[in-house]
This record gives C-alpha cells, structure tokens and sequence, in this order.
C-alpha cells in the first residue's frame, strides 16, 4: 500500500484520527488533553465524516467525549503503533539532548540522531564541508554528497529535497534563514515520518546555531592565525609558538615546507579539517600552510577541488620562515596545480652556462618529444606565439594558419609541459629556455 500525506485543503471523503491513551503523551493534565482532542474531532464531524483509531482500553471514554455521528474504529495495533512512536520521539528528543550537554556537543548530537534513526546523518557548514557525521563514507559517495549540498547551499533560499547519492537516496535541508546559510543536514532515508521529521527539525534547529557560533570563533581564530603568520613573517617565532600553542597546539619544531595559494570559497573551512596536520593562516598575498613533512595528496587534492596554484618552498625551519614564503610564491606563479620550488628553474633565467642549456632542453623535451613522435610543430608554435606577445591572431598570420590551430597547439603544448601559459611568469621562462636550448 502507498500511503501519502495530502494537505488539509486537498479533496477527500473523511478524516482520520487516532484517539490518545493515557500516558506520557498527554502531559500532567490527562483530562485537559483528552478533551481538547475530543473538541477538535467533534468540530471537524460537523462538517465531514470522522473515523477514530481507538485502542480498546479508551473505547469507553471515546464513546462518552465524541459525538455519536464519529465513526468508532477500534485497531489495537493501529493505536499502539501511533503510541509507540510517539513514544518514540519522546525519548529520541531526550537522548538528543543529553547528547548536546557533552562536551563538544554538535559531534555527539550527530551520531545520537544517526542512532535514533538508524541511518547515516551528515552535518555540513556553509562551504559543503563535511563537519560532523555518524559514520564514515566512501570516497566516491563523500565526493557525490559534498557536490549535491553544494548545488543545494547555492540556491540562496531556505530548503529541502531529496538527492541520489550512489545507490542511496538523501534527504537534505539547509540551515539558516532569511537566505543566508550556514550549513546543511543530509540524511541517507527515503523519506522521514511525522515523528521522525519533529525529531529532525530539533536537530537542525540546534545545529543551525552551532555552526552560527562556529563562524564567529573562525573570525576569531583566522585573526588569531594571521598574527601568528605575521610574527613569523617578522622573524619573532616565540610570540608565534605562544600564540598557536594557546589555541592550536605547537608549531611543527622540525624541517617543514612552506605552501603559498590563494583564498578561495570553502579552503579556509576544509583546512581547519587538517589541524594538527598543519597550520595555515592569511598572509600578505593569500592563503599560507606550514606543512610538517611530505603531504603531496592533501596539497593535490586541495588544488584540484578547489581550482587553485600551490607553490610549495624548499625544506626549511621556521627561522627562514620569510625566506620560504618568497619561494612558495615564486613556485606559486608557474602555473596551476602544485608547484614545488627548484633552484633549477631561478638558474634557468641566470647564467647561460652548459647546465642551463641542458635544463633549458629538459623543460622543453615534452614538446620536442612529441613533435618526433607526433610530427607535430609544437616548438615552433610555442616560439612564434610567444614572439608575438601570445596574441593568437598574429601567431595564426605569422604561421600561415587558422587561429583555432594555433589555440589548439597552445593549449596541448600547455598540458604537455604542466605549466599555466596565461601566466608571463611561466611564458618569460619557456621564452628564456627556447632561446638558450637554441
């Protein structure tokens, strides 16, 4: 049987009801309660006709409180169907609020109500970052459901829905109102009923402010970081220990590299998922991360969702710190994607010597490589376009051939080099090589 819920102004030939029975659901006052429910079913006999759900120990006040003309139906299971969960709600809003006086609160009120309805609950902040959930997901289906909230988040209203995610289906709601979000809650259900939807409601009510608080201590906090960045920046590394081990924990004490990037929607809040595994704050050209180690992954992954340049400085410690963030910056201009800095590519643009003529060559060999293996001219397009300022229309005159030839080449010559030619930073490199490899 398909069951639905139409609205009240929808046509139809009666109405429904479940007669209460006494207990909890009633409250301190049962006969204030089983009078009010009387007087609505009475008042909605009068214009059409009534059936009452009732249980059969409620079956004789149900005869005397209702007007004769309601239909009396009596369905035990119905009725303790009805009962049992609300019941059930009842001690899912309790649990839910023990959970939420934990400390750090918004975790445990997740995986309460990921318990309670016996399925995945996911929490997730303005940007569709992942913030809290009751379990984990697969990477595919995570990178699935931060798409579906992210499309949700960007309508800029209030809503709900339902999404398929995989093989599941999930039901979303933003948070926030008056168009401004501040997060979502998904859920991996079909549908929620009455119960389930008043329990859900409280959670978002609840989770809604969290994340409103949890904006605020980011303000706060990317303060605090871009001081403890500028104090490094101004070669005083104990005021920046002091300042991040108050709050964060201490700095990295041995080898670290520095990453230079842009700000971009999202990247502060995904990072902030990272701490412990590095620090980041703003500096005076964008986004800086100190990163202990080797994280090659977590630096491709960012660059690829969220579309930004990451140059990454030379082993260093802290006390160079002004040193690496010139490096970061100089490896951060060569192009999209992650760019380590190499004294190869500096000495590429210095002194002519024999080495740099066989770094010159090394650079360019992808597209000498592929002119052998391809007959394709690419060398020469790179050259002639580069002659011509990378104006397309000149490079096609100058070349005897269609613009969109010369577009295509550039943009193959692009991807073969793994280098972003719209930077001048890059083009005055590869102009530099194509002159020394001669």
């Amino acid at each position: 049987m398909n069951w639905r819920m139409p609205a009240e102004t929808a046509p139809h030939r009666r109405t429904w009801m479940a007669f209460p029975r006494e207990g909890i659901t009633l409250g301190a006052d049962p006969d204030s309660g089983y009078h009010a429910w009387s007087e609505v079913a009475n008042a909605v006999a009068a214009y059409e006709p009534v059936v009452m759900v009732v249980d059969p120990t409620e079956l004789a006040r149900a005869r005397s409180l209702l007007d004769p003309q309601i239909e009396l139906l009596e369905a035990p299971r119905i009725a303790a169907a009805a009962y049992a969960r609300s019941s059930w709600a009842i001690a899912a809003q309790r649990a839910i609020a023990l959970a939420a006086l934990r400390e750090d609160g918004l975790g445990p009120t997740i995986d309460e109500l990921g318990r309670q309805l016996q399925t995945w609950v996911g929490l997730y902040d303005g940007a569709a970052g992942l913030v809290r959930s009751s379990g984990p997901l697969a990477a595919d289906v995570a990178e699935e459901m931060g798409t579906q909230v992210r499309r949700l988040l960007a309508r800029r209203t209030s809503a709900g829905g339902a999404a398929r995610v995989g093989e599941r289906t999930v039901l979303l709601q933003t948070l926030g109102a008056g168009g401004i979000h501040h997060g979502a809650l998904a859920i991996a259900a079909e549908r929620l009923d009455s119960e389930a939807r008043g329990v859900v409601t409280s959670v978002a009510a609840m989770a809604g402010f969290a994340l409103r608080q949890n904006e605020t201590l980011a303000r706060t906090h990317a303060s605090l970081r871009a001081g403890v960045i500028g104090a490094l920046l101004a070669g005083d590394e104990t005021v920046a220990r002091e300042i991040a081990k108050a709050v964060w924990g201490d700095l990295p004490t041995g080898r670290v590299r520095v990453a230079a990037t842009e700000q971009a929607d999202g990247l502060s809040a995904h990072l902030r998922l990272h701490d412990g595994d590095l620090f980041f704050g703003a500096g005076p050209d964008g986004l800086l991360l100190i990163i202990p180690g080797e994280r090659d992954e977590l630096l491709n992954g960012i660059a690829e969702r969220f579309g930004v340049a990451i140059g990454v400085s030379t082993p260093t410690t802290l006390g160079e710190f002004d040193r690496a963030v010139e490096e970061a910056q100089l490896a951060r201009r060569r192009g999209s994607g992650v760019n380590r800095f190499s004294p190869m590519a500096v000495g590429l643009l210095a002194d002519a010597d024999a080495r740099t003529v066989a770094r010159a060559r090394a650079l360019l060999r992808p597209l000498a490589d592929h002119d052998t293996a391809r007959g394709t001219d690419l060398c020469a397009t790179v050259r002639t376009w580069l002659l011509h300022d990378a104006r397309i229309e000149d490079t096609a005159r100058a070349l005897g051939t269609h613009r969109h030839t010369v577009r295509s080449r550039i943009r193959q010559a692009e991807q073969l080099l793994g280098r972003d030619l719209s930077s001048f930073a890059v083009r005055a490199e590869l102009w530099y090589a194509l002159l020394v490899a001669g």
